[in-house]
This record gives structure tokens, sequence and C-alpha cells, in this order.
């Protein structure tokens, strides 16, 4: 016998005069909550990187991901306002007693932007792509029990079901995105999959199932999403949805250019720079604008040091791998960090110092209590002491062999708060006599280095988190494709990394709560002692809108863009 967890949106029957209205709407659709806006329009917003892919399985940075989770859907999305998990793409499911039976109902007559019908064999196939092992996909270090592959079969054309060797609680949080099966099946089957959706390929060629699809690309000026015609959300009166008929999305260099971009009237929305929230707040009515402050963010701010033998650099400078995998080492460096001079100089105030790897907002998962490594350079000191390194009569910091600790301190040129914490942590490195020469560069080039290359010293760099931990099993695992220090091994090269290997593959097996809680716990625990990353501080997320973007709804687990389908510009 199952047990049902079925959840159904109601759908609308309208008749209207206009150009979006269709005669009949199909039962499964989603009506929109919000209020009835106007059609038209374009929106304006910005970023500052480049897209790297519009393969939602290739991408592995915000860059892309932003603009990708515009035009694709998955069965499942987070209540912006709950955080709760509800239907999207699958209208209900069902599950057997035992757990490992799960059947998944999609919404009956969703198609794809170029019109073509979105069935079970897309999911099917969506899942063919994640577990080929050609296809350096992150979505297939996330959709793994007790180390083991999911099966998966279509049933019908609207019904999809999984099997799980074991209970997987976070099942629901960690479903895919669907790709659509007729416009890369061949590319797959020819091996060429890895190469689709580039950044190069028309537009046309890419198709999606959300609000919007891509119009245009124009690197280093804007990415063009378009309106829909084929979404499968309306409003009150049955008209198709989204309201906007374009969605430009400037690329410029630098925070400081997002916020003038906003303050010159040239963009409807934008993020907020700390140091900008009081002015932003003064000048709300005179810009006639909305200034958002939505807590602290789900994103994370951290330093992290290469300790992957594979690092091409190291084949030369091999005593710097040792000085990275020196625990002494990485724990004088989290002495080091100043998160109080962090917060104030480049937050004015508007961030806490982060201790453990889950986000601010996820108090359930949360260990308050993880070894903390306060702002101490003589604490610093005594651990490289402790790790075998000295001074010179010139206080230059030694390693054993007598050779001065010099390396790079990279982070992605054009973030101002990374850059300034760069700065501030090059200061308090060089005050413990380490050579330290701080770069920030390109960011796409940072996320390469990262990835694929591994030439790179130390870096500061960030994530977004969420409310499900096993989401980042991708970071953490040892055979995660961004397990940054040290990526995709083949085994775990310490001990400490196999007992997180061994928590987050317990975790995602035990449905008690309570009792994932305490697994998760220790993995904070753990990453906290051993430092391979060491967090700084979380900022508030803060975002100003223009008034004229009406249904404006910004939350911390949604931002802005969860109703970007309800969004209208008021003429």
């Amino acid at each position: 016998m199952r047990k049902s967890l079925i959840v159904f949106f109601v759908g609308a029957l309208v008749l209207a005069m206009s150009f979006s209205v269709i005669a009949s709407v199909p039962s499964d659709f989603v009506v929109s909550p919000y209020p009835v806006g106007s059609i038209g329009e374009t929106l304006l917003s910005s970023q500052i990187s480049d897209p790297r892919t519009f393969n939602t399985h290739i991408a592995k940075e915000t860059s892309s991901t932003d603009i990708i989770y515009r035009f694709l859907t998955s069965f499942t999305q987070y209540d912006p306002h709950t955080a709760e998990l509800v239907p999207e793409l699958a209208k209900g499911w069902e599950f057997s007693d035992d757990g490992l039976e799960w059947t998944f109902y999609l919404r009956e007559g969703v198609k794809w932007s170029d019109g073509t019908p979105l069935t079970a064999y897309d999911a099917e196939f969506t899942f063919d792509v994640i577990y080929d092992e050609s296809v350096p996909t992150s979505s297939r270090d996330i959709l793994q029990v007790a180390g083991q592959y999911l099966d998966y079969e279509v049933i019908d054309e609207y019904t999809f079901r999984l099997y799980l060797p074991e209970p997987f609680a976070p099942l629901l949080n960690s479903m895919p995105m669907i790709v659509p099966k007729h416009a890369l099946y061949d590319a797959w089957e020819a091996g060429m999959y890895n190469e689709t959706w580039s950044v190069n390929t028309p537009p046309s060629e890419i198709i999606g199932s959300d609000a919007f699809m891509l119009g245009s690309y124009r690197p280093g000026e804007r990415v063009v999403l378009l309106r829909n015609p084929n979404f499968w959300h309306v409003n009150e009166q049955g008209e198709v949805l989204p309201y906007i008929n374009r969605w430009i999305m400037q690329i410029v260099e630098s925070q400081e250019a997002q916020s003038l971009a906003f303050e010159a009237g040239q963009t409807h929305i934008s993020p907020v720079m700390p140091a900008d929230y009081a002015r932003y707040r003064m000048n709300e009515r005179n810009w006639d604008m909305t200034v958002h402050n939505l807590g602290p963010a789900f994103s994370t701010l951290f330093v992290t040091m290469n300790q992957n033998p594979r690092g091409p650099h190291f084949a030369e400078e091999p005593w710097k791998l040792e000085w990275f995998q020196n625990l002494h080492f990485r724990r004088a460096v989290a002495h080091a960090i100043d998160k109080d001079t962090m917060i104030d100089q480049l937050y004015d105030g508007l961030a806490a110092a982060q201790w453990s790897p889950v986000s601010a907002p996820n108090e359930f998962f949360l260990n308050p209590d993880v070894t903390r490594y306060e702002y101490d350079l003589d604490a610093a000191r005594e651990n490289l002491e402790m790790g075998g390194f000295t001074w010179d009569s010139q206080g230059r910091l030694l390693d054993e062999d007598g050779r001065r600790v010099s390396f790079i301190l990279t982070t992605n040129a054009g973030n101002i708060v990374r850059e300034g914490a760069g700065n501030i942590l090059q200061a308090d490195l060089q005050e413990l006599g380490m050579d330290v020469t701080f770069t920030p560069v390109d960011f796409n080039y940072l996320v390469n280095q990262l990835t694929s290359e591994f030439e790179w010293d130390m870096m500061i760099m960030g994530l977004t988190g969420g409310l499900e931990p096993h989401s980042g099993r991708n970071v953490w695992h040892s055979s995660g494709n961004l397990h940054m220090w040290n990526p995709v091994q083949s085994e775990p090269a310490t001990e400490w990394e196999a007992r997180i290997d061994e928590i987050f593959d317990e975790a995602a097996t035990v449905l008690d709560p309570d009792k994932r809680q305490a697994l998760y716990y220790e993995w904070q625990e753990i990453i906290a002692e051993q430092a391979p990353i060491i967090y700084t501080v979380v900022q508030d997320s803060i975002i100003a809108m223009r008034n004229t973007v009406r249904n404006a709804d910004p939350t911390i687990v949604g931002s802005w863009y969860h109703n970007i389908e309800s969004l209208y510009i008021q003429r």
C-alpha cells in the first residue's frame, strides 16, 4: 500500500480577448496567485560575468546557472515563503511504504518552448545523461544513494518512476533540471553532449520549459531572454505568463558598475552593496524604488588552499603542496582572518561571522558549536611553529627547509567585497611573515583553474548554499567535482575525508531528521577542525527594485525572481 503525497494546482478555463489567451487552459497548468498585470515591456538587470555555458550539466558557476535556471525547470521547487518543497513540473507523487519506489506524475499539456510536448521520456533522458560518466556533471554526485545510482523507468507518457537501493531522504530536493530529449538526444548518442548548448550555440537551438527562452547573447555586453509563449503558468484570467516580453541581463565589469547602472536608471533591479545601503534607503523616494534587506544570505565567502597533488605547478614547487597540506598552516591562516574588520569595512556592519559550511538561514542543520578560530595573530604564530615553520632575522616566514613562504592569493576581479577581503587577508598574512601576492582574475578563468587546470595556491571564493546539506555532496564528498582543495579523488586522501564520505552516504539514507542533523553536525565539526575551507563572513542579501516592477515579492529563499513570470512593468 502506498502513502500519497499528491498535490495539485487548480487550473483555469477562461476565455478573454488577448493574443496570449488560449481557448482552453489545461487543468494541470499553474494559476498565478498574484494580481493580474499587463503583458509587454522589457525587464533590465545586470550580472558581473559572462556565462561559460548554457548546458545545465556542465555549468558549475552562477554566471551560467543564473541564466539556465530561467529557461529550465525541475519536478519540484521550494516554496519561497515556507521553504517547503512543492510540485513544479511534477503535479504530484507517491511513494511505497519502504520508501524505495517513487512515482511522479507530470503535468499534462506542458510544452517545450518550441511547442514539443514535455513528457516522462524527457525525464528518462535527463537521468541517462546524468549517469553517463563521460558527462562531467555535479548532478551525478548528488543523485547517488550509498554510492549507487537510482534505477528509473517511464510508466507512461506522463508517469515516471524511480527505484532506490535504499531510502533517500533528500530525493525531492535533488531532482534535476529536465532537459529536452528531442533537442539533445542525437548529440548525446554521438558522444557530443558536453559540446552542446555552448555559448556559441544559436539561441533558436536552445529549448526551454520555464518562463523564458534564450533570445541572444553578446559576450561582454548582454544576454537577452524572450518570453516563452508555451509556458504553462497562467493568470486568473487565463492569460499565458510571463508578462515580461524581454529580459535583458547586462554584463558589467564590477559591482560598482552594477550600482552605477541602477542609479542611472539603466536597470530595474540590482544587488545593493552594504556600503551603499544607507544611501539607497535615503533615496527610495527620489529614485522611485524600494530597498529590500532579506537578511543573512545563503551564499558563503571562504578561503581555501590547493591540496591537489595534480596541480601542475607543484611539480616544480612541491613544498607549496606540503605547506597547504599542513594542518597547522591552515589553522594559522584561519586565525589570521580578521572577520570584524571585514564586517566593518566591507559590509558596513551588514554581515556576521561565519564558522560553518551550512548557510546562516538554514537553522535546523546549522551547528552553532563548531571549533572557532578567532582573529589572533599570536595563535597563528603558535600554529606555524607547531607546523615546523620559523622566522629569519627580518621576520620572514621560512619552512623547515629554509624556504621563504611565498604564494599567490587570488579571487575574481570585479567583486569589490572579495577584492577587499583579499587585501585584508594579504596584510595579515604578511604580518605573519608570508610573502603574499594578491591577484584578482576573471571569474571564469578562476573557475577553470578550480575545476580543471588546478594551477592555483590560495583562493577567496564563494558558493550558494541551500536548505538541504546533501545538495553540497559534490563539494564535500572526496569524489566530487567541486571538492575544491582536491577534487575527483578515486579514494579519499585522508581519514577525515573518508569519514565525511561516510557521513554523506549515510545521512542521505536516514529518514529521521534528528539523526540526519547529528550526522551533519559531525561533518561541520570535521571541516572546522581540519580547515580545508575557512569561512569568513556572511552578508545580508540586499536588493533594490524599481517601484514600476509590480508584483515584487522578494524572499531569502526565492530571491526576487522566484515569481518572475508574474512580474510586470507598470506603464
